[in-house]
Protein backbone atom coordinates (compact mmCIF):
# COMPACT_ATOMS: atom_id res chain seq x y z
CA UNK A 1 0.00 0.00 0.00
CA UNK A 2 1.17 3.23 -0.93
CA UNK A 3 1.80 5.75 2.14
CA UNK A 4 0.08 9.33 1.64
CA UNK A 5 0.49 11.85 4.44
CA UNK A 6 -2.18 14.64 4.29
CA UNK A 7 -3.46 17.56 6.39
CA UNK A 8 -6.80 17.96 7.15
CA UNK A 9 -8.75 19.99 5.07
CA UNK A 10 -10.68 21.16 7.77
CA UNK A 11 -8.20 21.16 11.47
CA UNK A 12 -5.04 21.10 9.60
CA UNK A 13 -3.49 18.39 11.41
CA UNK A 14 -2.22 15.10 10.48
CA UNK A 15 -4.76 13.16 8.79
CA UNK A 16 -4.83 9.63 11.26
CA UNK A 17 -4.02 6.41 9.89
CA UNK A 18 -6.75 3.70 9.71
CA UNK A 19 -5.57 0.61 11.20
CA UNK A 20 -7.46 -3.34 11.21
CA UNK A 21 -8.82 -4.18 14.40
CA UNK A 22 -7.11 -7.55 14.43
CA UNK A 23 -3.93 -7.49 12.88
CA UNK A 24 -3.17 -3.64 13.70
CA UNK A 25 -1.56 -2.97 10.20
CA UNK A 26 -2.42 0.61 8.23
CA UNK A 27 -5.20 0.05 5.29
CA UNK A 28 -6.40 3.70 5.23
CA UNK A 29 -3.85 6.82 4.66
CA UNK A 30 -6.42 9.44 2.97
CA UNK A 31 -8.98 9.84 5.47
CA UNK A 32 -12.24 10.45 5.33
CA UNK A 33 -14.33 12.69 2.26
CA UNK A 34 -14.68 16.38 3.73
CA UNK A 35 -17.72 17.02 1.18
CA UNK A 36 -20.12 19.23 1.80
CA UNK A 37 -17.62 21.08 4.49
CA UNK A 38 -15.12 21.49 1.34
CA UNK A 39 -13.37 18.99 -1.16
CA UNK A 40 -10.82 17.90 0.40
CA UNK A 41 -10.16 15.05 3.33
CA UNK A 42 -10.19 15.25 6.52
CA UNK A 43 -9.25 13.43 9.36
CA UNK A 44 -11.59 11.29 11.57
CA UNK A 45 -12.20 13.40 14.23
CA UNK A 46 -13.41 16.64 12.03
CA UNK A 47 -15.49 13.59 10.49
CA UNK A 48 -17.19 12.37 13.51
CA UNK A 49 -17.34 15.96 15.25
CA UNK A 50 -18.22 17.97 11.92
CA UNK A 51 -18.71 16.30 8.79
CA UNK A 52 -21.35 13.44 9.91
CA UNK A 53 -23.36 15.90 12.04
CA UNK A 54 -23.68 18.44 9.04
CA UNK A 55 -24.72 15.71 6.55
CA UNK A 56 -27.18 14.83 9.19
CA UNK A 57 -28.75 18.10 9.91
CA UNK A 58 -29.18 18.46 6.23
CA UNK A 59 -31.03 15.57 5.70
CA UNK A 60 -33.10 16.12 9.23
CA UNK A 61 -33.56 20.17 8.67
CA UNK A 62 -36.39 20.00 6.10
CA UNK A 63 -38.23 17.18 8.33
CA UNK A 64 -37.64 20.53 11.09
CA UNK A 65 -39.63 22.47 8.82
CA UNK A 66 -42.38 20.27 8.31
CA UNK A 67 -42.73 19.73 11.82
CA UNK A 68 -42.55 23.82 12.41
CA UNK A 69 -45.38 24.19 9.36
CA UNK A 70 -47.52 21.47 11.19
CA UNK A 71 -47.48 23.01 14.29
CA UNK A 72 -48.55 26.83 12.81
CA UNK A 73 -51.43 24.72 10.97
CA UNK A 74 -52.93 23.31 14.30
CA UNK A 75 -52.27 26.63 16.02
CA UNK A 76 -54.32 28.38 13.25
CA UNK A 77 -56.93 25.71 13.15
CA UNK A 78 -57.37 26.01 17.00
CA UNK A 79 -58.09 29.42 17.26
CA UNK A 80 -60.46 29.28 13.55
CA UNK A 81 -60.99 26.18 12.92
CA UNK A 82 -63.40 23.40 13.81
CA UNK A 83 -62.91 20.93 15.88
CA UNK A 84 -62.14 18.28 13.13
CA UNK A 85 -59.97 20.27 11.46
CA UNK A 86 -57.71 20.99 14.93
CA UNK A 87 -57.51 17.41 15.60
CA UNK A 88 -56.40 16.25 11.60
CA UNK A 89 -53.58 19.16 12.29
CA UNK A 90 -52.87 17.36 15.29
CA UNK A 91 -52.45 14.02 13.79
CA UNK A 92 -50.65 15.64 11.16
CA UNK A 93 -48.31 16.87 13.72
CA UNK A 94 -47.55 13.44 15.14
CA UNK A 95 -46.82 11.55 12.18
CA UNK A 96 -44.49 14.37 10.73
CA UNK A 97 -42.74 13.98 14.30
CA UNK A 98 -43.11 10.15 14.12
CA UNK A 99 -41.36 10.13 10.21
CA UNK A 100 -38.30 12.51 11.78
CA UNK A 101 -37.81 10.40 14.74
CA UNK A 102 -37.77 7.05 12.61
CA UNK A 103 -35.07 9.00 10.23
CA UNK A 104 -32.95 9.48 13.24
CA UNK A 105 -33.00 6.37 14.27
CA UNK A 106 -32.14 4.27 10.91
CA UNK A 107 -29.26 7.05 10.81
CA UNK A 108 -28.22 6.01 14.40
CA UNK A 109 -28.23 2.53 13.41
CA UNK A 110 -26.44 2.90 9.98
CA UNK A 111 -23.69 4.63 12.27
CA UNK A 112 -23.41 2.05 14.43
CA UNK A 113 -22.31 -0.07 11.83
Amino acid sequence: MKKVTLNCSICKEKIDEQFTKNANKVYWTEGHNAEPINDGRCCTSCNNAVVVPYRILKLVNPKLDDINNSIIKALHFAENGSEEEFDESLEECVKVSKDLMDMVKELSIDEEM
